[in-house]
């Protein structure tokens, strides 16, 4: 849906997401503008497109990522290689002509990047007790899999486990045996808790209130983000204009990138959340990468099905230090 209805006084009236106008919501004005008043928002020659009411980018060889920001590693196809999420939940992504591509679904999923369930989606959906012990199910590609509390093992959390292994531990948490032989514990990473250090500690970086002239201060991943009210504008609403664009506002959060389209704005969201503002956080639960000082968010179809978000902005398949390292060598 697009639209909310509501009574205005006098009819009723519609809503609309950014990006549409008309009566009915049924103007799309971004086709072109968005990317004309951007014409830097895709490096490298890239070429700005609208796909599914947002930004994309298609990049030249050998660039990828969401702003055809990386140099593809290995001769990897610019389309369909380390741009992670182009198909969701499993799909396979198929080239079909110069950066194009379609997703090939797996079964239970369907959409153009294999996001919606079908309705005989996974054993998740039919069986919510599959996973024994307090198991989470979560459906990856085209078979489910149990995350199990601490303590348990096996396909369906059915085994108390004694020993450690590589990946009780999440967020590279350090797992020892316990002094009876009869289980194992967790020793955490200084940022992480949990039984499996499983749960970032959460530090508000609004506890300062950094932001200005009655600005709204919203956590997120990197850093926080100021919701700034008219006439005032900047990182810290410090700034004040009588001629605002639509993004002077920052309505985007979770360190989203606004861009500015006509008399309304997009959010390009990074990985691991959605939504018109990208206000929705999807990032998973458990993750058995230590992505610090990054985050680590859902990657199916790579083994262990999660990749690291970093706080330069780019993608790393196994841990944000490893792009440190590689600059030294």
């Amino acid at each position: 849906m697009i639209f909310s209805c509501y009574f205005n006084g006098f009819e009723n009236a519609c809503s609309c997401l950014p990006a549409y106008t008309g009566k009915k919501c049924e103007t799309y004005e971004y086709e072109g503008s968005a990317c004309s008043a951007n014409p830097n928002y895709c490096k490298n020659g890239g070429t700005c497109k609208i796909n599914n009411n947002a930004l994309m980018c298609l990049c030249p060889p050998p660039y990828i990522g969401a702003t055809c920001q990386q140099i593809a590693q290995n001769g990897t196809n610019t389309v369909c290689g380390l741009i992670l999420d182009r198909c969701r939940n499993g799909g396979t992504c198929l080239p079909v002509g110069f950066n194009v591509f379609t997703c090939q679904c797996a079964p239970g999923w369907t959409g153009l990047s294999c996001e919606t369930p079908t309705t005989s989606t996974s054993n998740c959906l039919s069986n919510p007790s599959l996973c024994l012990n307090g198991g989470q199910c979560y459906y990856i590609g085209n078979e489910y899999r149990c995350v199990c509390p601490a303590q348990y093992t096996g396909s369906y959390c059915e085994t108390r486990s004694t020993t450690c292994s590589p990946t009780t531990c999440a967020n590279a948490g350090l797992c020892l045996a316990t002094t009876d032989g009869a289980g194992w514990l967790c020793v955490c990473q200084p940022q992480f808790t949990g039984d499996r250090c499983q749960n970032p500690i959460s530090v508000s970086q609004c506890a300062a209130q950094p932001c200005a002239n009655g600005g709204t201060c919203v956590d997120g991943p990197f850093t926080f983000n100021c919701k700034c009210p008219y006439p005032f504008k900047g990182q810290r609403c410090e700034l004040m204009s009588t001629v605002l664009l639509p993004c002077d506002s920052n309505p985007c959060s979770n360190s989203a990138t606004c861009i500015n389209g006509g008399t309304n704005f997009l959010c390009a969201c990074p990985p691991g959340y959605t939504g018109s503002l990208c206000e929705t956080n999807i990032r998973p639960a458990f993750c058995s990468i230590d992505c610090s000082p990054g985050y680590c968010f859902s990657n199916p179809g790579t083994q262990p099905p999660y990749a690291c978000y970093c706080t330069d902005d780019t993608i790393q398949l196994n841990r944000c230090a490893s792009l440190f390292k590689n600059k030294k060598d």
